[in-house]
């Protein structure tokens, strides 16, 4: 596992370091975007946008089941626990953010937001860690955007 992590993280910055500066020539940065995403297609990796999603997720995951520490387990609030407030599925209380720059971009706020909108299979409690995972990244490589 640790030596998947390691050709991930060489990869991604290949990509990152040889990529840049071929962006001048489009013919060459087309050629090197359309290698590593077929690299990438077939070890099935996440793009990093969707791994820095995955570990969100993942760590929302670990707060709701008790499994994180508790200064970040106090930011996943379940909606049934707010006062006066009912949920059929298992949604998480989004707070207000004081800042428009970064106030969106906490863990307080993002955590919630994007785990309310996570599809309704993946939001079962019954659901292992590691089924979670699985499912979680089937989920996001079915969905890339890329």
């Amino acid at each position: 596992m640790v030596c998947l992590q390691v050709c991930q993280l060489v990869c991604s910055t290949a990509y990152s370091l040889y990529l840049g500066p071929l962006r001048d020539s489009s013919l060459a940065y087309q050629a090197v975007h359309l290698v590593m995403s077929a690299i990438r297609d077939k070890l099935q990796w996440l793009s990093y946008p969707q791994r820095v999603t995955f570990k969100l997720y993942l760590t929302t995951y670990k707060c709701l089941h008790g499994l994180a520490p508790p200064y970040l387990t106090r930011f996943c609030t379940p909606l049934s626990a707010v006062a006066g407030r009912t949920a059929d599925q298992p949604k998480l209380f989004v707070p207000r953010t004081s800042t428009s720059t970064f106030g969106s971009r906490a863990f307080s706020s993002s955590s919630p937001l994007s785990w309310n909108a996570l599809r309704p299979q993946l939001l079962d409690p019954a659901i292992s860690i590691s089924i979670f995972r699985q499912s979680l990244k089937t989920h996001l490589f079915n969905n890339n955007s890329d």
